[in-house]
């Protein structure tokens, strides 16, 4: 496993404290730039059976393909008090933004994370590069009122969920989209996840 992809203890590992605050994890509001569609079932190509969909609640994002239909980069996630709370901010974010080219992403490489909550499966990414504007973007976006369920900032753009037997092949697949430059489509400020 790459250097970051090691588990790091993260909200997750801790559900029973935001319950008795009566938080859902998996439910907070968050800002993403929304990128360009990626044809992973054309670059994998015919084969195994290569994706993974989960009907955990808490996993509702994990359907397969998912950059098929538009990508994003998660600008800031754990935003309260729910999925509405970036729109509700939607002048503080186009504030704190200002100035900063969002215009592309950069894939530095395609890695994965692995899969949560014991399911079977992997979350094959492109890393991003972060020599532009994206981190700053996630430094500034932070004085907004949220949790921060994920200390360090990972900025990526999640390609496919896969069945864990097909991680490595799919990785090595998607790998030709190293270097790969995604047109930026605009911010997501209801952080609504596909």
């Amino acid at each position: 496993m790459k250097e970051w992809c090691l588990t790091v203890v993260t909200a997750y590992d801790f559900p029973q404290i935001y319950e008795r605050v009566g938080m859902r994890l998996g439910h907070f509001g968050c800002i993403m730039l929304e990128v360009e569609p990626v044809p992973v079932s054309e670059i994998l190509g015919a084969g195994p059976e290569w994706f993974y969909y989960s009907t955990n609640d808490m996993l509702r994002y994990v359907k397969g393909p998912v950059a098929e239909n538009g990508g994003h980069a998660t600008l800031l996630y754990g935003l309260t008090p729910g999925d509405n709370a970036g729109a509700d901010q939607r002048e503080s974010v186009d504030e704190l933004l200002d100035g900063l080219d969002l215009s592309h992403v950069v894939v530095d490489h395609v890695d994965y994370f692995p899969a949560q909550f014991g399911e079977p499966y992997a979350c094959v990414v492109g890393k991003l590069a972060t020599d532009g504007d994206l981190g700053e973007a996630n430094r500034r976006l932070r004085f907004l009122p949220h949790i921060d369920t994920f200390v360090e900032y990972k900025p990526h753009v999640t390609f496919a969920y896969v069945h864990l037997d097909q991680v490595d092949a799919a990785v090595s697949a998607l790998g030709v989209l190293a270097g790969a430059r995604l047109a930026g489509a605009g911010i997501n400020y209801g952080g609504s996840i596909r």
